[in-house]
């Protein structure tokens, strides 16, 4: 099941080209030694990761490729960074914008809604889905560079919702051994926010839907929408709701 919550194209593209600026902007601002520099959190360097948002945006136009498999991810990302041999941060910084923007004009603006196409993991997308994707890799790695050079990024409250409103159906294929075994549903509050999600893992399956504010689940969850996705899918801080923490847990890093 591919499941869209959120299916205003507009306003997914919005951001995206938004998220596209931003990114090349900060992209453009590093020098040669902020590629060198660390990443907290990651395998990769600044530069690395610069390299994979060109990559995450060539996926959006002519790069086909994708991973039977969760744990074929990583060694799929490490070819395709390994393949872009120039390292000059303009470079990579035109190349992201100029390739990013024909994934949004003519691939992204164009797809039927109800086309269903590859993801990594064997899981399928639609184009909602596939934009809140996209968006949540630009907005996330942008704060993983940023951070690492001092720089200021800011990725708001409502972004975060729209990256979790579609198609996370996919982490199906990151449930860890131990959660294929669990059943076990959470009810999402985003504080501040009117999206309310029901997350459910069953048979080896993960779903999330929208729910209503009395729908019964198994844990109840109220928080931050920065704080839900930096803790879950993109484990990059620790959640402080022990529920989060325990939904963070059924998942392999992403």
């Amino acid at each position: 099941m591919v499941t869209s919550l959120f299916s205003n194209r507009e306003a997914l593209i919005t951001e995206l080209r938004l998220a596209t600026e931003r990114t090349n902007a900060l992209l453009s601002s590093l020098t040669p030694e902020d590629l060198e520099r660390p990443v907290a959190g990651l395998d990769w360097n600044v530069g690395e990761t610069v390299v994979h948002l060109v990559v995450i945006a060539r996926r959006g136009v002519n790069d086909l490729r994708r991973s039977s498999t969760a744990d074929g991810l990583a060694e799929l990302n490490a070819t395709t960074i390994n393949e872009i041999e120039n390292r000059d941060p303009l470079y990579l910084a035109d190349k992201f914008s100029r390739t990013m923007n024909v994934a949004i004009d003519k691939v992204f603006a164009n797809i039927p809604d109800d086309l269903i196409f590859d993801f990594h993991g064997g899981s399928k997308l639609t184009v909602f889905s596939a934009m809140s994707v996209v968006l949540g890799e630009l907005l996330i790695h942008g704060n993983d560079i940023a951070r690492a050079v001092g720089k200021d990024w800011v990725i708001y409250p409502h972004q975060a919702v729209l990256m979790f409103a579609n198609g996370w159906e996919i982490l199906t294929a990151w449930l860890t051994p131990d959660a294929v075994h669990v059943t076990e549903s959470y009810r999402v509050h985003f504080i501040g926010q009117e999206f309310i999600a029901r997350l459910q893992i069953e048979a080896g399956t993960f779903t999330v839907t929208q729910s209503t504010a009395d729908q019964v689940a198994d844990y109840l969850i109220y928080v931050e929408p920065l704080e839900f996705i930096f803790a879950f899918p993109y484990g990059r801080r620790r959640a402080e709701n022990p529920d989060l923490q325990r939904l963070a847990s059924r998942f392999k890093p992403l």
